[in-house]
Protein backbone atom coordinates (compact mmCIF):
# COMPACT_ATOMS: atom_id res chain seq x y z
CA UNK A 1 0.00 0.00 0.00
CA UNK A 2 1.62 3.77 -1.02
CA UNK A 3 2.18 5.97 1.76
CA UNK A 4 -0.12 8.90 1.57
CA UNK A 5 1.51 11.96 1.85
CA UNK A 6 0.89 15.65 2.58
CA UNK A 7 -1.37 18.01 0.17
CA UNK A 8 0.00 20.97 -0.90
CA UNK A 9 -2.04 24.15 -0.77
CA UNK A 10 -2.00 26.72 -2.92
CA UNK A 11 -0.26 30.19 -3.49
CA UNK A 12 -0.81 31.86 -6.70
CA UNK A 13 -3.12 34.96 -6.31
CA UNK A 14 -4.49 37.71 -3.99
CA UNK A 15 -7.90 39.28 -3.48
CA UNK A 16 -9.58 41.22 -0.69
CA UNK A 17 -12.77 39.52 -0.06
CA UNK A 18 -16.29 41.92 0.86
CA UNK A 19 -18.53 40.83 3.43
CA UNK A 20 -19.27 37.15 3.40
CA UNK A 21 -23.01 37.63 3.10
CA UNK A 22 -23.03 38.84 -0.18
CA UNK A 23 -21.27 35.43 -1.89
CA UNK A 24 -23.13 32.78 -2.98
CA UNK A 25 -22.12 29.79 -4.32
CA UNK A 26 -22.95 29.82 -8.32
CA UNK A 27 -21.18 26.84 -9.64
CA UNK A 28 -19.80 23.61 -8.60
CA UNK A 29 -17.81 21.96 -11.00
CA UNK A 30 -17.18 18.16 -11.40
CA UNK A 31 -13.53 16.96 -11.97
CA UNK A 32 -12.32 14.52 -14.44
CA UNK A 33 -13.27 10.79 -13.97
CA UNK A 34 -9.49 10.41 -13.93
CA UNK A 35 -9.31 13.14 -11.02
CA UNK A 36 -9.00 10.91 -7.53
CA UNK A 37 -7.22 13.22 -4.97
CA UNK A 38 -7.36 16.93 -6.68
CA UNK A 39 -4.50 18.46 -4.29
CA UNK A 40 -3.53 21.74 -6.05
CA UNK A 41 -5.05 24.09 -8.66
CA UNK A 42 -3.53 27.02 -11.02
CA UNK A 43 -5.15 28.94 -13.53
CA UNK A 44 -3.30 27.88 -17.18
CA UNK A 45 -2.33 31.64 -18.34
CA UNK A 46 -3.48 33.34 -21.30
CA UNK A 47 -6.53 30.77 -21.40
CA UNK A 48 -9.85 29.55 -19.18
CA UNK A 49 -8.25 26.49 -18.51
CA UNK A 50 -7.10 25.21 -15.39
CA UNK A 51 -4.27 22.87 -14.06
CA UNK A 52 -5.04 20.39 -11.41
CA UNK A 53 -2.66 18.08 -9.53
CA UNK A 54 -3.58 14.79 -7.90
CA UNK A 55 -1.53 13.21 -5.93
CA UNK A 56 -3.06 9.82 -5.86
CA UNK A 57 -3.09 8.73 -9.34
CA UNK A 58 0.31 11.06 -9.69
CA UNK A 59 -0.70 12.87 -12.65
CA UNK A 60 -1.90 16.49 -13.52
CA UNK A 61 -4.88 17.07 -15.72
CA UNK A 62 -5.37 20.14 -17.31
CA UNK A 63 -9.37 21.13 -16.90
CA UNK A 64 -11.86 20.78 -18.94
CA UNK A 65 -10.59 16.98 -19.77
CA UNK A 66 -6.88 16.67 -20.78
CA UNK A 67 -4.40 14.55 -18.85
CA UNK A 68 -1.64 17.81 -18.76
CA UNK A 69 1.48 15.46 -17.06
CA UNK A 70 2.13 12.27 -15.43
CA UNK A 71 2.07 8.73 -16.93
CA UNK A 72 0.94 8.02 -13.84
CA UNK A 73 3.84 5.10 -12.82
CA UNK A 74 5.45 6.73 -9.79
CA UNK A 75 8.04 3.78 -9.99
CA UNK A 76 9.11 4.67 -13.18
CA UNK A 77 12.06 6.09 -14.61
CA UNK A 78 12.21 9.89 -13.73
CA UNK A 79 11.55 10.88 -17.58
CA UNK A 80 13.61 13.73 -17.50
CA UNK A 81 14.38 15.63 -20.72
CA UNK A 82 11.24 14.17 -22.26
CA UNK A 83 7.48 14.98 -22.69
CA UNK A 84 5.54 15.67 -20.31
CA UNK A 85 3.06 12.57 -20.50
CA UNK A 86 6.04 10.33 -20.18
CA UNK A 87 7.35 11.64 -17.39
CA UNK A 88 7.16 10.05 -14.01
CA UNK A 89 5.93 11.81 -10.79
CA UNK A 90 4.91 10.87 -7.25
CA UNK A 91 2.24 12.54 -5.69
CA UNK A 92 2.46 15.94 -7.33
CA UNK A 93 1.28 18.94 -5.59
CA UNK A 94 1.93 22.69 -5.70
CA UNK A 95 2.66 23.92 -8.45
CA UNK A 96 4.10 28.01 -9.38
CA UNK A 97 4.52 29.75 -12.94
CA UNK A 98 7.85 31.02 -13.56
CA UNK A 99 8.13 34.59 -15.35
CA UNK A 100 9.59 32.49 -18.51
CA UNK A 101 6.54 30.14 -18.38
CA UNK A 102 8.28 27.17 -16.92
CA UNK A 103 5.57 25.59 -14.64
CA UNK A 104 7.30 24.09 -10.98
CA UNK A 105 5.80 21.23 -9.40
CA UNK A 106 6.78 19.62 -6.30
CA UNK A 107 6.89 16.45 -7.33
CA UNK A 108 6.56 14.79 -3.12
CA UNK A 109 7.36 11.27 -3.70
CA UNK A 110 10.10 12.02 -5.36
CA UNK A 111 11.52 14.30 -3.32
CA UNK A 112 12.23 16.73 -5.86
CA UNK A 113 10.79 20.00 -7.32
CA UNK A 114 10.69 19.54 -11.19
CA UNK A 115 10.00 21.80 -14.44
CA UNK A 116 7.96 21.84 -17.26
CA UNK A 117 8.70 23.78 -19.61
CA UNK A 118 9.08 23.85 -23.69
CA UNK A 119 7.71 20.70 -23.14
CA UNK A 120 9.95 18.97 -22.03
CA UNK A 121 10.64 18.00 -17.95
CA UNK A 122 13.56 18.49 -15.91
CA UNK A 123 14.75 17.86 -12.13
CA UNK A 124 15.59 21.41 -10.84
CA UNK A 125 16.18 20.64 -7.00
CA UNK A 126 16.35 16.92 -4.96
CA UNK A 127 18.86 14.45 -5.88
CA UNK A 128 15.96 11.93 -4.64
CA UNK A 129 17.68 11.07 -1.72
CA UNK A 130 16.17 12.47 1.64
CA UNK A 131 18.44 13.44 4.44
CA UNK A 132 18.06 17.00 4.23
CA UNK A 133 21.99 18.06 3.09
CA UNK A 134 23.47 20.07 0.26
CA UNK A 135 23.09 23.81 1.08
CA UNK A 136 25.39 25.85 -0.53
CA UNK A 137 25.15 23.85 -3.63
CA UNK A 138 23.50 22.31 -6.68
CA UNK A 139 19.70 22.42 -5.74
CA UNK A 140 20.08 19.26 -7.63
CA UNK A 141 22.60 17.51 -5.77
CA UNK A 142 20.33 18.86 -2.52
CA UNK A 143 18.27 16.41 -0.28
CA UNK A 144 14.53 16.97 0.41
CA UNK A 145 12.06 15.17 1.98
CA UNK A 146 8.32 15.36 0.93
CA UNK A 147 8.56 18.93 -0.60
CA UNK A 148 5.05 20.19 -0.74
CA UNK A 149 5.18 23.44 -1.44
CA UNK A 150 6.75 26.31 -4.17
CA UNK A 151 6.78 29.60 -4.83
CA UNK A 152 8.25 31.80 -6.80
CA UNK A 153 10.00 35.21 -5.82
CA UNK A 154 9.72 38.22 -7.59
CA UNK A 155 12.23 37.72 -9.82
CA UNK A 156 10.41 35.82 -11.45
CA UNK A 157 13.14 32.57 -11.43
CA UNK A 158 14.27 32.05 -7.89
CA UNK A 159 11.50 29.84 -5.52
CA UNK A 160 11.24 28.50 -2.10
CA UNK A 161 10.65 25.63 -1.23
CA UNK A 162 8.67 23.86 1.90
CA UNK A 163 10.56 21.02 2.33
CA UNK A 164 8.22 19.60 4.41
CA UNK A 165 9.57 16.67 6.15
CA UNK A 166 12.97 18.23 6.98
CA UNK A 167 10.71 20.58 8.73
CA UNK A 168 12.59 23.36 6.38
CA UNK A 169 12.23 26.37 4.15
CA UNK A 170 14.92 26.16 1.34
CA UNK A 171 15.72 29.16 -1.36
CA UNK A 172 16.83 28.30 -5.04
CA UNK A 173 18.90 30.88 -6.42
CA UNK A 174 17.53 31.54 -10.44
CA UNK A 175 20.85 32.54 -11.24
CA UNK A 176 23.55 30.11 -9.72
CA UNK A 177 21.07 27.11 -8.82
CA UNK A 178 22.51 27.29 -5.65
CA UNK A 179 20.42 26.27 -2.69
CA UNK A 180 20.45 27.44 1.22
CA UNK A 181 17.84 26.98 4.28
CA UNK A 182 16.83 30.27 5.19
CA UNK A 183 14.45 29.02 7.99
CA UNK A 184 13.90 26.00 9.82
CA UNK A 185 16.71 24.17 12.30
CA UNK A 186 15.43 20.45 11.20
CA UNK A 187 13.38 19.58 14.28
CA UNK A 188 10.10 18.90 14.40
CA UNK A 189 8.44 21.67 16.56
CA UNK A 190 6.77 24.97 17.04
CA UNK A 191 9.11 27.35 17.62
CA UNK A 192 9.11 31.26 16.81
CA UNK A 193 12.28 33.37 16.77
CA UNK A 194 15.54 33.61 14.38
CA UNK A 195 14.66 31.96 11.13
CA UNK A 196 17.55 29.20 11.42
CA UNK A 197 17.01 29.00 15.00
CA UNK A 198 13.11 28.88 14.62
CA UNK A 199 11.62 25.02 13.91
CA UNK A 200 8.75 24.09 12.18
CA UNK A 201 6.42 21.09 12.11
CA UNK A 202 5.63 19.73 8.39
CA UNK A 203 5.52 22.93 6.54
CA UNK A 204 2.94 22.51 4.18
CA UNK A 205 2.24 25.39 1.54
CA UNK A 206 3.96 28.66 0.91
CA UNK A 207 2.43 31.97 0.10
CA UNK A 208 4.57 35.44 -0.71
CA UNK A 209 3.73 38.76 0.04
CA UNK A 210 2.55 41.90 -2.26
CA UNK A 211 5.79 43.17 -2.15
CA UNK A 212 7.77 40.18 -1.66
CA UNK A 213 9.55 41.34 1.57
CA UNK A 214 7.61 38.73 3.26
CA UNK A 215 6.90 34.76 3.70
CA UNK A 216 3.98 32.86 5.03
CA UNK A 217 3.88 29.41 5.53
CA UNK A 218 1.12 27.13 6.83
CA UNK A 219 2.81 24.73 8.99
CA UNK A 220 0.74 21.73 8.85
CA UNK A 221 1.26 19.30 12.02
CA UNK A 222 1.48 22.63 13.89
CA UNK A 223 -1.71 24.12 12.39
CA UNK A 224 -0.35 27.29 12.31
CA UNK A 225 0.15 30.37 10.01
CA UNK A 226 3.80 31.71 10.33
CA UNK A 227 5.24 34.57 9.19
CA UNK A 228 9.49 35.26 7.80
CA UNK A 229 10.56 38.59 6.97
CA UNK A 230 13.18 37.68 3.58
CA UNK A 231 14.04 41.38 3.50
CA UNK A 232 15.78 41.20 6.89
CA UNK A 233 16.16 38.78 9.86
CA UNK A 234 13.66 39.83 11.72
CA UNK A 235 11.88 36.48 13.78
CA UNK A 236 9.68 33.51 12.84
CA UNK A 237 6.60 34.79 14.33
CA UNK A 238 2.64 32.71 14.78
CA UNK A 239 0.01 34.70 13.13
CA UNK A 240 -2.35 32.32 13.55
CA UNK A 241 -3.34 28.96 15.93
CA UNK A 242 -2.26 27.24 17.22
CA UNK A 243 -5.12 24.37 16.94
CA UNK A 244 -7.93 24.80 19.89
CA UNK A 245 -10.57 21.82 20.55
CA UNK A 246 -9.17 18.71 19.58
CA UNK A 247 -5.04 19.47 20.34
CA UNK A 248 -4.41 16.12 18.77
CA UNK A 249 -1.56 16.59 16.18
CA UNK A 250 -2.35 16.05 12.72
CA UNK A 251 -0.71 13.01 11.05
CA UNK A 252 1.26 14.65 8.60
CA UNK A 253 0.69 11.47 6.06
CA UNK A 254 -3.17 12.29 6.15
CA UNK A 255 -4.14 13.79 3.28
CA UNK A 256 -7.09 15.90 5.37
CA UNK A 257 -6.24 16.80 8.96
CA UNK A 258 -8.39 15.78 11.29
CA UNK A 259 -12.03 17.24 12.47
CA UNK A 260 -12.63 19.12 15.34
CA UNK A 261 -9.81 22.08 16.11
CA UNK A 262 -12.48 24.86 14.95
CA UNK A 263 -13.09 27.33 18.74
CA UNK A 264 -15.10 30.22 17.19
CA UNK A 265 -14.25 33.22 14.73
CA UNK A 266 -12.63 35.70 16.53
CA UNK A 267 -9.03 36.12 17.51
CA UNK A 268 -6.97 34.02 14.79
CA UNK A 269 -4.26 32.94 17.34
CA UNK A 270 -7.43 31.13 19.54
CA UNK A 271 -9.95 30.46 16.49
CA UNK A 272 -8.77 26.54 15.90
CA UNK A 273 -7.43 25.24 12.51
CA UNK A 274 -6.44 22.49 10.28
CA UNK A 275 -5.46 24.67 7.31
CA UNK A 276 -4.14 23.21 4.21
CA UNK A 277 -3.34 26.06 1.86
CA UNK A 278 -3.63 29.97 1.91
CA UNK A 279 -4.11 32.88 -0.44
CA UNK A 280 -1.99 36.00 0.86
CA UNK A 281 -4.35 39.69 0.28
CA UNK A 282 -2.83 42.40 -1.48
CA UNK A 283 -3.60 43.93 1.72
CA UNK A 284 -1.70 41.37 3.57
CA UNK A 285 -4.96 39.91 4.95
CA UNK A 286 -5.01 35.96 4.11
CA UNK A 287 -7.85 33.26 2.68
CA UNK A 288 -6.99 30.54 4.80
CA UNK A 289 -8.55 26.82 3.64
CA UNK A 290 -9.28 25.34 6.27
CA UNK A 291 -9.76 21.60 5.10
CA UNK A 292 -9.71 20.00 8.45
CA UNK A 293 -12.58 22.46 9.60
CA UNK A 294 -14.61 22.59 6.58
CA UNK A 295 -14.32 26.11 5.76
CA UNK A 296 -12.69 28.64 4.00
CA UNK A 297 -11.49 31.11 6.13
CA UNK A 298 -10.31 35.28 6.18
CA UNK A 299 -7.70 36.86 8.87
CA UNK A 300 -7.34 40.11 8.78
CA UNK A 301 -5.50 42.59 11.52
CA UNK A 302 -5.45 39.68 13.74
CA UNK A 303 -9.06 38.48 13.55
CA UNK A 304 -10.75 35.38 11.72
CA UNK A 305 -14.21 35.29 9.61
CA UNK A 306 -15.69 32.54 7.97
CA UNK A 307 -16.46 33.45 4.27
CA UNK A 308 -17.23 29.69 2.84
CA UNK A 309 -18.51 26.71 4.40
CA UNK A 310 -20.96 25.78 7.08
CA UNK A 311 -18.37 23.80 9.23
CA UNK A 312 -20.04 20.26 8.50
CA UNK A 313 -18.65 18.07 5.91
CA UNK A 314 -21.22 17.96 2.98
CA UNK A 315 -21.74 18.62 -0.94
CA UNK A 316 -23.35 21.92 -1.26
CA UNK A 317 -25.93 22.77 -2.29
CA UNK A 318 -25.11 24.81 -5.33
CA UNK A 319 -26.59 28.83 -5.45
CA UNK A 320 -26.76 29.13 -1.88
CA UNK A 321 -24.98 31.09 0.45
CA UNK A 322 -21.70 30.86 0.87
CA UNK A 323 -21.87 30.74 4.73
CA UNK A 324 -24.99 28.02 4.20
CA UNK A 325 -23.06 25.46 1.59
CA UNK A 326 -21.28 22.64 3.34
CA UNK A 327 -18.02 21.65 1.52
CA UNK A 328 -15.40 18.49 2.25
CA UNK A 329 -11.81 19.25 2.44
CA UNK A 330 -11.26 22.57 0.86
CA UNK A 331 -6.98 22.33 0.35
CA UNK A 332 -6.47 25.01 -1.91
CA UNK A 333 -8.34 27.95 -4.31
CA UNK A 334 -7.36 30.68 -6.69
CA UNK A 335 -9.07 33.57 -8.61
CA UNK A 336 -10.68 33.22 -11.95
CA UNK A 337 -10.57 36.06 -14.82
CA UNK A 338 -14.30 37.37 -13.17
CA UNK A 339 -12.44 38.08 -10.11
CA UNK A 340 -14.23 34.96 -8.57
CA UNK A 341 -12.71 32.80 -5.91
CA UNK A 342 -12.57 28.87 -6.61
CA UNK A 343 -11.73 26.69 -4.29
CA UNK A 344 -10.87 23.05 -4.52
CA UNK A 345 -12.97 21.32 -2.65
CA UNK A 346 -11.41 18.05 -2.78
CA UNK A 347 -13.31 15.74 -0.77
CA UNK A 348 -16.36 16.46 -3.38
CA UNK A 349 -13.55 16.16 -6.02
CA UNK A 350 -15.29 19.52 -7.36
CA UNK A 351 -14.08 23.35 -8.41
CA UNK A 352 -16.76 25.20 -6.37
CA UNK A 353 -16.87 29.10 -7.67
CA UNK A 354 -18.32 31.60 -5.46
CA UNK A 355 -19.02 34.98 -6.70
CA UNK A 356 -20.34 37.77 -4.96
CA UNK A 357 -17.28 38.68 -3.33
CA UNK A 358 -16.20 42.02 -4.62
CA UNK A 359 -12.58 41.33 -5.36
CA UNK A 360 -11.14 44.52 -6.67
CA UNK A 361 -7.44 43.46 -6.23
CA UNK A 362 -5.05 40.51 -7.36
CA UNK A 363 -1.64 39.40 -6.30
CA UNK A 364 -0.50 37.52 -9.23
CA UNK A 365 2.51 34.96 -9.50
CA UNK A 366 4.97 36.18 -12.21
CA UNK A 367 3.08 36.79 -15.62
CA UNK A 368 4.16 33.58 -18.14
CA UNK A 369 5.24 33.42 -21.21
CA UNK A 370 2.79 31.39 -22.63
CA UNK A 371 4.01 30.75 -25.96
CA UNK A 372 6.44 28.54 -24.15
CA UNK A 373 3.88 26.48 -23.01
CA UNK A 374 2.05 24.28 -25.32
CA UNK A 375 -1.06 26.16 -26.80
CA UNK A 376 -3.77 23.59 -26.63
CA UNK A 377 -4.41 20.53 -25.22
CA UNK A 378 -3.32 17.16 -26.37
CA UNK A 379 -5.58 14.42 -27.29
CA UNK A 380 -5.31 11.69 -24.58
CA UNK A 381 -3.81 8.63 -26.24
CA UNK A 382 -5.68 5.60 -26.62
CA UNK A 383 -2.62 3.55 -25.50
CA UNK A 384 -0.16 4.04 -23.03
CA UNK A 385 2.17 7.31 -23.97
CA UNK A 386 5.39 6.94 -25.18
CA UNK A 387 8.36 9.26 -25.44
CA UNK A 388 8.45 10.27 -28.79
CA UNK A 389 11.38 8.82 -30.75
CA UNK A 390 14.55 11.28 -31.53
CA UNK A 391 16.30 11.58 -34.66
CA UNK A 392 18.84 8.97 -34.38
CA UNK A 393 22.58 10.45 -32.83
CA UNK A 394 25.73 9.36 -35.18
CA UNK A 395 27.72 6.94 -33.41
CA UNK A 396 30.97 8.74 -32.36
CA UNK A 397 34.08 8.64 -33.76
CA UNK A 398 37.32 8.10 -32.10
CA UNK A 399 39.04 11.34 -31.70
CA UNK A 400 36.67 13.41 -33.53
CA UNK A 401 32.98 13.50 -32.05
CA UNK A 402 31.73 11.90 -28.68
CA UNK A 403 27.93 11.42 -27.59
CA UNK A 404 26.22 13.67 -24.65
CA UNK A 405 22.45 12.96 -23.74
CA UNK A 406 21.36 15.15 -20.62
CA UNK A 407 20.57 12.96 -17.62
CA UNK A 408 19.04 15.17 -14.21
CA UNK A 409 18.57 18.74 -14.10
CA UNK A 410 19.94 21.05 -16.48
CA UNK A 411 23.20 20.89 -18.19
CA UNK A 412 24.90 22.91 -20.93
CA UNK A 413 27.45 22.42 -23.84
CA UNK A 414 29.91 24.64 -25.92
CA UNK A 415 31.13 23.31 -28.80
CA UNK A 416 34.97 23.14 -30.19
CA UNK A 417 35.23 27.09 -30.84
CA UNK A 418 32.51 28.01 -29.56
CA UNK A 419 31.82 31.46 -27.95
CA UNK A 420 28.63 30.65 -25.91
CA UNK A 421 26.73 27.68 -23.95
CA UNK A 422 23.64 25.91 -25.35
CA UNK A 423 20.91 24.32 -23.59
CA UNK A 424 21.29 20.61 -23.88
CA UNK A 425 17.61 18.97 -24.31
CA UNK A 426 18.21 15.64 -26.06
CA UNK A 427 20.87 13.25 -27.05
CA UNK A 428 23.18 15.39 -29.14
CA UNK A 429 27.28 14.89 -31.09
CA UNK A 430 29.58 16.69 -29.99
CA UNK A 431 33.00 17.64 -31.33
CA UNK A 432 36.30 16.43 -29.35
CA UNK A 433 37.17 19.86 -27.41
CA UNK A 434 33.52 20.82 -26.25
CA UNK A 435 33.00 21.94 -22.75
CA UNK A 436 29.77 20.02 -20.64
CA UNK A 437 28.87 22.09 -18.32
CA UNK A 438 26.87 19.93 -15.69
CA UNK A 439 27.12 22.08 -12.38
CA UNK A 440 23.33 22.07 -12.18
CA UNK A 441 22.65 18.01 -13.99
CA UNK A 442 24.55 15.30 -14.89
CA UNK A 443 25.27 14.10 -18.42
CA UNK A 444 25.80 10.25 -20.48
CA UNK A 445 28.98 10.61 -22.22
CA UNK A 446 29.51 7.94 -25.27
CA UNK A 447 32.86 8.01 -26.67
CA UNK A 448 34.52 5.13 -29.33
CA UNK A 449 37.11 2.94 -28.78
CA UNK A 450 37.90 0.95 -31.31
CA UNK A 451 36.30 -1.53 -33.83
CA UNK A 452 32.77 -0.75 -33.24
CA UNK A 453 32.85 -0.37 -29.57
CA UNK A 454 31.57 2.15 -27.23
CA UNK A 455 32.22 3.20 -23.86
CA UNK A 456 29.88 5.06 -21.89
CA UNK A 457 29.76 7.02 -18.17
CA UNK A 458 26.99 9.77 -16.32
CA UNK A 459 29.46 12.94 -15.24
CA UNK A 460 28.08 15.36 -13.29
CA UNK A 461 28.24 18.71 -11.18
CA UNK A 462 31.23 20.25 -12.68
CA UNK A 463 32.45 22.01 -16.05
CA UNK A 464 35.05 19.83 -18.18
CA UNK A 465 35.98 19.78 -21.34
CA UNK A 466 36.09 16.38 -23.70
CA UNK A 467 39.41 15.70 -25.10
CA UNK A 468 40.29 12.32 -26.95
CA UNK A 469 43.47 11.50 -29.40
CA UNK A 470 43.32 10.01 -32.73
CA UNK A 471 43.48 6.38 -32.43
CA UNK A 472 43.47 6.51 -28.68
CA UNK A 473 40.80 4.21 -27.23
CA UNK A 474 41.34 6.96 -23.76
CA UNK A 475 38.75 10.08 -23.34
CA UNK A 476 40.00 12.60 -21.09
CA UNK A 477 38.00 15.07 -19.61
CA UNK A 478 39.42 18.28 -18.29
CA UNK A 479 38.01 20.44 -15.41
CA UNK A 480 37.13 23.83 -16.55
CA UNK A 481 35.82 26.88 -14.46
CA UNK A 482 38.01 29.36 -12.74
CA UNK A 483 39.16 28.77 -8.83
CA UNK A 484 38.44 32.32 -7.96
CA UNK A 485 39.19 33.74 -4.56
CA UNK A 486 42.36 31.86 -3.85
CA UNK A 487 45.79 33.24 -1.52
CA UNK A 488 48.34 35.20 -3.84
CA UNK A 489 51.64 32.15 -3.33
CA UNK A 490 53.56 34.83 -1.74
CA UNK A 491 50.40 35.43 1.18
CA UNK A 492 50.92 34.77 4.60
CA UNK A 493 48.20 32.77 5.69
CA UNK A 494 45.47 34.08 8.05
CA UNK A 495 42.80 33.58 10.60
CA UNK A 496 40.32 35.14 8.90
CA UNK A 497 41.71 33.28 5.53
CA UNK A 498 41.45 30.24 7.09
CA UNK A 499 37.62 30.71 8.59
CA UNK A 500 36.59 31.03 4.80
CA UNK A 501 35.51 28.32 2.44
CA UNK A 502 37.90 27.27 0.11
CA UNK A 503 37.27 27.67 -4.05
CA UNK A 504 36.80 24.24 -5.65
CA UNK A 505 35.92 23.09 -9.08
CA UNK A 506 35.06 19.44 -9.26
CA UNK A 507 33.30 16.59 -11.02
CA UNK A 508 32.11 13.69 -10.24
CA UNK A 509 32.13 10.24 -12.48
CA UNK A 510 29.99 7.05 -12.41
CA UNK A 511 30.87 4.13 -15.11
CA UNK A 512 33.05 1.65 -16.36
CA UNK A 513 35.41 2.71 -19.40
CA UNK A 514 38.66 4.34 -20.61
CA UNK A 515 37.85 7.75 -19.23
CA UNK A 516 40.71 10.09 -17.61
CA UNK A 517 39.57 13.29 -15.25
CA UNK A 518 42.11 15.57 -14.91
CA UNK A 519 42.65 18.27 -12.33
CA UNK A 520 45.19 20.68 -12.26
CA UNK A 521 47.68 18.62 -10.18
CA UNK A 522 46.82 15.21 -10.76
CA UNK A 523 44.94 12.46 -12.92
CA UNK A 524 42.46 10.08 -12.14
CA UNK A 525 42.04 6.80 -14.49
CA UNK A 526 39.19 4.96 -14.31
CA UNK A 527 39.02 1.35 -13.31
CA UNK A 528 34.85 1.12 -13.20
CA UNK A 529 34.01 3.41 -10.69
CA UNK A 530 32.03 6.08 -9.30
CA UNK A 531 34.75 9.16 -7.74
CA UNK A 532 35.20 12.77 -7.44
CA UNK A 533 38.20 14.87 -8.44
CA UNK A 534 38.07 18.53 -7.19
CA UNK A 535 40.72 21.20 -7.73
CA UNK A 536 41.66 23.52 -5.25
CA UNK A 537 43.46 26.51 -4.27
CA UNK A 538 46.89 24.15 -3.32
CA UNK A 539 45.93 21.18 -5.25
CA UNK A 540 43.66 17.92 -6.46
CA UNK A 541 41.70 15.55 -4.64
CA UNK A 542 40.67 12.13 -5.69
CA UNK A 543 38.04 10.45 -3.97
CA UNK A 544 36.40 6.56 -4.18
CA UNK A 545 33.17 5.96 -3.89
CA UNK A 546 32.90 3.07 -5.57
CA UNK A 547 35.56 0.63 -7.51
CA UNK A 548 39.37 1.12 -8.31
CA UNK A 549 41.26 4.80 -9.68
CA UNK A 550 44.81 5.05 -10.55
CA UNK A 551 46.02 8.70 -9.40
CA UNK A 552 48.89 10.32 -11.21
CA UNK A 553 50.35 13.50 -10.31
CA UNK A 554 50.47 16.08 -13.27
CA UNK A 555 54.26 16.71 -12.76
CA UNK A 556 55.86 13.84 -12.20
CA UNK A 557 55.23 11.28 -9.61
CA UNK A 558 54.23 7.81 -8.20
CA UNK A 559 51.10 6.46 -9.62
CA UNK A 560 48.65 5.46 -6.25
CA UNK A 561 45.58 2.86 -6.84
CA UNK A 562 42.92 4.69 -4.41
CA UNK A 563 39.89 2.13 -3.76
CA UNK A 564 36.53 2.53 -2.27
CA UNK A 565 36.09 4.82 0.39
CA UNK A 566 39.73 5.87 0.30
CA UNK A 567 41.19 9.48 -1.54
CA UNK A 568 44.56 11.03 -2.17
CA UNK A 569 45.17 14.31 -2.53
CA UNK A 570 48.21 15.71 -4.66
CA UNK A 571 49.39 18.84 -3.59
CA UNK A 572 50.07 21.44 -6.36
CA UNK A 573 53.79 21.64 -7.71
CA UNK A 574 55.00 24.93 -9.45
CA UNK A 575 57.25 24.58 -12.43
CA UNK A 576 60.76 25.77 -11.94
Amino acid sequence: MRRQVLLASLLTLAVTPAAASAATITESVPLPGGVTEPSFAVPYPGSSDVLVADWATDKIWRLPSTPFAGNGNEVGPLGDGGAPLSASLASPSAMAFRRDGGLLVADTDHHRIRLIKGGVVTTVAGSGEDDGGGDGGPATDADLLHPTGVAVLPDGESFLIADSANHRIRRVDGDTGLIQTIAGNGTDAEVDGPPLAASFSFPQALAVSANGKKLYVVDRVGRTLRKIHLDSNGDVATLAGPASGDTTPANPWDHVPPTGTFAHDDSALTAGFSPMGLLVLADDSFIVFDAGNDRVRRIKNGDVETIVGTGVRGDGPDGLDALATDLNSPVGGYVNADKDLVVVDAGNRKLRTIKGLQLPSVVKDPPAKVDQLPAEPVTPPAEPLLPVPLAPVPAPQMGKSVGVKPGSGVVRFRRAGGRSFTLLTEGASVPVGSVLDTREGSVTLSSATGGGKVQSASFSNGMFEVRQKPGSAVTDLHLRGTLTGCPKASSKPTARAAGKKRPTRRLWGDGKGKFRTHGSSAVATVRGTKWLTEDRCDGTLVKVQRGVVDVTPVRGGKTVKVRAGGQRFVRQRRAR
